[in-house]
């Protein structure tokens, strides 16, 4: 969710939805949702008085769909920018972004991230700048290569960049397996955002495996079978952070990718 802390509440809207649907730990007769949560600050970002509450995280909930989906400037990515190494007046439109792959075993990966990083995002399969700090001249340059080199750097608040996200897949796994999953998941983050885990930097990605897929490898009994999914997610991390830029729009005088590719002008 945006919205920092306050953020937080939209969890109890999908605990509201959940114990009506009566998913949930089961205990004696009741149910208890167990919600996991993550928040992003953006608060810097348009009104900070509009925030998520308990009804849009019921809302969210209700309107889950198994199709195609909005990216960019959507729920929790309305309010997320990136490449902010030269202070949030040089930054770049974040967003939430999506991709997945279906392997050739019939299983299936899918990532849903919302970026709000402070280093450049980078195409994973190149290495190109996608979306980098926005220089003096109006294009962008590589928030690694500015923070090596030492030179004078803007403001930064170091609790304001977080990266946060979810794989999921259909397959079996264990709690271990899926702990393996989440963690690997982080060398996506690396791919497309550089630097990235940096001091200050909340990122957190969780692991989910709804078991749903029927085939012989749904139960993943074997390293291999682990490593394949492993290995996917971490594609389809690195491709989900760049399809969250490239989606978003600029809001609140923080411009997106492609209006800076257009106007080269630096914005406000």
């Amino acid at each position: 969710s945006g919205g920092s802390a306050y953020g937080l509440a939209a969890a109890d809207g999908a605990m509201k939805y959940l114990e009506e649907q009566g998913i949930g730990f089961k205990v004696g007769r009741n149910v208890v949702p167990i919600v996991p949560s993550a928040i992003i600050y953006d608060l810097a970002v348009g009104d900070p008085s509009v925030r998520p509450d308990s009804a849009a995280g019921y809302d969210a909930c209700k309107s889950a769909t198994t199709g195609i989906f909005a990216q960019g400037n959507v729920g929790a990515g309305t309010g997320a920018t990136v490449a902010k190494v030269l202070g949030s007046n040089r930054s770049i439109k974040g967003g939430l972004g999506s991709d997945s792959i279906r392997l050739p075993n019939g299983l299936t990966v899918g990532v849903l991230v919302v970026v709000n990083a402070i280093g450049s995002i980078h195409d994973p399969h190149t290495g190109n700048l996608v979306a980098g700090p926005r220089s003096s001249d109006g294009s962008m340059a590589s928030a690694s290569e500015i923070l090596i080199s030492g030179n004078d750097i803007g403001e930064q608040s170091l609790g304001a960049n977080t990266t946060i996200g979810v794989i999921a897949t259909d397959a079996t796994l264990t709690k271990s397996q899926a702990n393996q999953l989440a963690s690997s998941a982080h060398d996506g983050l690396a791919l497309s955002i550089r630097p990235s885990h940096l001091i200050g930097d909340g990122d957190t990605i969780f692991a989910v495996a709804t078991g749903g897929a029927s085939h012989p490898d749904q139960e993943i009994a074997d390293a291999h079978s682990l490593n394949r999914i492993i290995a996917a997610a971490v594609d389809c991390t690195s491709q989900a952070i760049v399809n969250a830029v490239r989606s978003a729009t600029g809001v609140s005088g923080v411009p997106s990718v492609d209006e800076v590719h257009t106007s080269g002008s630096l914005g406000n």
